[in-house]
């Protein structure tokens, strides 16, 4: 009997089975918790942030949360924050998510829960910021860069061939007119009503008790937790407790979700080309 092919058989053997249990764990496992913790950092868009900065991309977040809602086995969820918001559509559709969910919900503000995501954490059924936290920033606005005193300084022309007059509006090479800047004022005025609204609502707040807070001012958490914004003090700790008291949970086991972009969608957001959009 030769021992050596043996063995050699043994060991393709054994190496055939391993590889064959990885795949098999790779495409087959499903990852299990009671707690869902869901990351939201950086600027709120619906793409993704580029290789210098991070982006909370709506698309992906809201798709988690309703996988989160359609699973039997969780019981609750950390949104765990570090936004000063970003897109005002994007916000918005994180915070139709979270409104979605039918389990409970806490809302844990780290450096940063302000504007956009401070909406989502409004949503949320308890929220939690650090004494020092930032939160608020309630208010919209739009910006970009203009260039039309430069170019008037170096006597170049901007040609506008687009039709009609209006189609080039935020053009970085000319001013707003009398009117456009009416619209945007509008503009601006509506999404802040839509904003403040909401955010009362989710507060159980009137808009009148909400108004004096809804000045685009930033407050620490303390003065937060006075004005009404959030509803306790503290840390990791403090949101993990509040989730299992909420949802009675007896044996917590955590399942974290990350923000879903891949290298590739770092690379695509390298583009140079100017947004403008409203933002909260």
């Amino acid at each position: 009997m030769n021992f050596g092919k043996i063995i050699s058989v043994f060991i393709i053997l054994l190496s055939f089975a391993i590889l064959l249990g990885l795949t098999l764990g790779v495409f087959f496992y499903v990852p299990y918790g009671n707690i869902a913790v869901v990351k939201i950092v950086g600027e709120i868009s619906s793409t993704n942030g580029n290789l210098l900065s991070q982006s909370a991309n709506s698309i992906n977040i809201a798709e988690k949360l309703r996988e989160i809602n359609s699973n039997p086995l969780i019981e609750s969820v950390i949104i765990d924050i570090n936004s000063g918001g970003g897109s005002s559509v994007a916000s918005a559709e994180i915070v139709n998510a979270v409104k979605e969910l039918t389990k409970p919900s806490v809302a844990l503000i780290r450096d940063v829960g302000a504007s956009g995501g401070y909406w989502i954490a409004s949503a949320c059924d308890y929220i939690i910021a650090h004494n020092l936290s930032m939160v608020g920033s309630l208010g919209v606005n739009m910006d970009y860069l203009e260039f039309s005193g430069l170019l008037k300084k170096y006597n170049v022309t901007y040609v506008n061939l687009s039709y009609p007059e209006h189609k080039d509006i935020f053009s970085m090479y000319r001013p707003l007119t009398d009117s456009e800047r009416e619209w945007v004022q509008e503009w601006l005025e509506h999404a802040y009503e839509l904003f403040v609204s909401d955010v009362a609502l989710n507060r159980n707040m009137t808009r009148e008790e909400l108004r004096p807070y809804a000045n685009g001012s930033i407050f620490l958490g303390y003065q937060a937790l006075n004005y009404g914004l959030i509803d306790g003090l503290g840390g990791w700790g403090e949101a993990y407790n509040k989730s299992i008291e909420l949802s009675n949970i007896t044996e917590p086991i955590l399942l974290e979700y990350d923000q879903g972009y891949s290298i590739l969608d770092l690379i695509s957001g390298l583009s140079g080309r100017q947004d403008v959009s409203l933002r909260t």
